[in-house]
């Protein structure tokens, strides 16, 4: 399920909620901490692209968008500020993860979002914890954690009878350093080898 559509089937389930209010047309905010101003954009003309009708209102969408920050506090205080932007109509936010901090940004905006009973959808976190329900409530993930990915890897080398497995990525991947981190724990419980070889790039 693509992200628009995820929110677009959000609204309305909300929308079904509310049908007794007496407005015949609809507009939620749908606030967005990007990674970089290339994802600002595309978010801002898919979401403000979005138009139908549901139960017979007419619903629209505003996309209200930023440059997710490394630091927390900061993080947070930019989803502060969005909803002081939406008027109290924030209906969901989406977030992304800093390159160099993936998971720090994403816990704070989802503590503070689950206080305000607003969903985080999670476009690129890849950490564990996000999957504790207890924890994160309200937070939505679209892509798996890498434990749960290295498990797959492990089953599928454990059907196939592989016995070393080589990944090549560059240097400065954080999701492969990860993923290489996971797999060496799934060695305990399945027979094999993992050879983690780097790539380095060098721009002229």
């Amino acid at each position: 399920m693509s992200l628009v559509r995820l929110v677009f089937v959000l609204a309305a389930t909300i929308i079904s909620i509310t049908i007794s209010d007496e407005s015949n047309d609809m507009n939620f905010t749908i606030g967005a901490l990007l990674s970089s101003v290339t994802a600002m954009k595309h978010f801002n003309s898919s979401i403000g692209d979005v138009r139908a009708h549901v139960n017979g209102r007419k619903v629209s969408f505003t996309p209200l968008t930023e440059l997710l920050a490394s630091n927390a506090l900061k993080a947070s205080k930019q989803l502060c500020s969005m909803f002081v932007a939406g008027k109290g109509r924030l209906f969901a936010v989406v977030v992304s993860s800093p390159p160099r901090f993936p998971s720090t940004s994403p816990l704070s905006i989802s503590y503070v979002a689950a206080l305000y009973g607003v969903p985080v959808i999670g476009v690129s976190t890849r950490q564990a914890v996000f999957s504790d329900k207890y924890a994160h409530a309200s937070f939505l993930r679209t892509v798996p954690p890498f434990s749960l990915e290295a498990r797959v890897w492990a089953d599928l080398i454990a059907t196939l009878e592989w016995h070393e497995v080589v990944l090549i990525h560059s240097d400065n991947c954080q999701d492969a350093k990860a993923l290489v981190a996971y797999l060496e724990l799934a060695r305990q419980t399945v027979d094999f080898k993992v050879d983690s070889s780097f790539l380095n790039y060098w721009f002229f």
